[in-house]
């Protein structure tokens, strides 16, 4: 099993790795340390690389590939092997078709603000570079390394504006090689919100489901899924949810039910879409207006509702209501998301509240357009209430699927 984890710094792409290389007993590979071993041997090549790094210079890519094609021939790697952060360009990834042949590429998603956490937090041991956390992996002894008792230190590419500098670089050049490896069908999506046990879960089921899957990747007949046992239908989790870090807390929600993560992928969302998706008729639009009110009545908060809305019309309540939940999912990323199981939508709606917030059992995430927070009817706070949408019929979870998951339909 040929693998290829991808990521932005502070991901998690060694710690998975490591958890893998051990399951399926195969090397974890990163060309930085390969070409670092190269330096140590004291070769003409070594001496060549480091000439080229000592003068903040790329090393050639037919450099790099030379030297992990002599790694990738080694006994150890016969079956299968992990590339940790390579390739990083298209050109290194179409001469790396020609060394070796890739079974599934992993692309680790997490948000820019939980990267800044995890990696402002970081401390590396100087002797067997072992990583602590300051928050999340804190070691035995402050300042020593619990392997080696070395001395931990914290490296200058962990500050803030030099973190932002590499995930712009990173997203500018990680797009190309995302659509080249989903055009192979060998791509798969993992969010990395989450404890460790966690996101390891979702990485193994990620590998293995990725084996099941045709040529087309994510574009599979999402029908013949449906026809099947195991319904799938579509989570979105909105701007707040990821802003707070809520996805994994999420997800873990589901998983604890009996779902699993098909697929997921970050997206922005283009106010076109979210028109479209939001008013689609001026009666749909005049009964959430009747919803409010009504609503309102019946937790006699009538007249704080008209107050704030300066109209009793439906169709002006309603309109102020959409035209509030249009600009809010359009005002940062939202994490959309697969789930299969039995029952999965009946189980989605269930865990959401999605058929009736106000009667949804205690603790749960609160559903789509819910009618529960009329009393703080603040159109801020109403949007940031509203974290998921769950898909009502498998009909309706086969039509929000194929639009969620067309880029061009929505990205901006």
């Amino acid at each position: 099993m040929n693998l290829i984890f991808f990521g932005p710094p502070g991901v998690g792409k060694g710690t998975h790795g490591e958890i893998v290389s051990k399951k399926f007993g195969i090397p974890k590979i990163s060309t930085g340390d390969l070409l670092r071993d190269e330096v140590k041997t004291g070769s003409d090549l070594g001496g060549k690389i480091k000439e080229l790094i000592d003068a903040g210079k790329y090393v050639p890519d037919e450099i790099v590939l030379e030297i992990l094609k002599q790694r990738l021939s080694k006994e150890d790697c016969i079956k299968g092997f992990i590339l940790d952060g390579f390739p990083r360009t298209l050109g290194q990834a179409e001469a790396l078709d020609g060394i070796t042949k890739i079974d599934k590429v992993v692309n680790f998603n997490l948000s820019h603000e939980s990267i800044l956490d995890r990696l402002t937090g970081r401390w590396t041991c100087k002797n067997c570079q072992a990583i602590y956390h300051e928050k999340h992996l804190k070691p035995k002894i402050e300042g020593k390394c619990d392997k080696c008792d070395s001395q931990l230190y914290q490296r200058e590419d962990q500050q803030t504006d030099v973190i932002k500098k590499r995930l712009e670089v990173y997203e500018k050049e990680t797009k190309p090689l995302i659509e080249f490896y989903k055009q192979k069908g060998c791509l798969v999506d993992v969010y990395c919100e989450g404890e460790v046990g966690e996101v390891s879960k979702r990485v193994l089921a990620a590998i293995g489901e990725q084996a099941k899957r045709d040529d087309t990747g994510l574009q599979t007949s999402v029908q013949k899924n449906l026809a099947s046992p195991l319904e799938r239908t579509l989570v979105v989790i909105k701007p707040d949810g990821v802003q707070r870090n809520l996805i994994g807390e999420i997800i873990s929600r589901f998983e604890k039910a009996g779902l699993r993560v098909v697929a997921s992928k970050m997206v922005k969302v283009k106010k076109g879409f979210a028109k479209k998706h939001y008013t689609d008729s001026e009666e749909q639009v005049a009964g959430m207006g009747n919803k409010t009110l009504q609503a309102s009545r019946e937790n006699n908060v009538y007249d704080q509702m008209i107050k704030i809305f300066k109209s009793e019309d439906p169709k002006v309540i309603g309109t102020i209501l959409r035209n509030a939940m249009v600009k809010f999912i359009t005002s940062g990323p939202v994490f959309a998301t697969i789930l299969q199981g039995p029952d999965a939508v009946k189980l989605v709606r269930k865990i959401t509240g999605y058929t009736d917030p106000s009667k949804a059992e205690k603790g749960t995430i609160r559903g789509d357009l819910g009618q529960d927070s009329i009393i703080q009817a603040n159109m801020e706070k109403r949007a940031t209430k509203n974290l998921v949408h769950a898909s009502g019929t498998p009909e309706e979870a086969e039509k929000e699927i194929a639009l969620w998951f067309k880029p061009k339909e929505i990205v901006s």
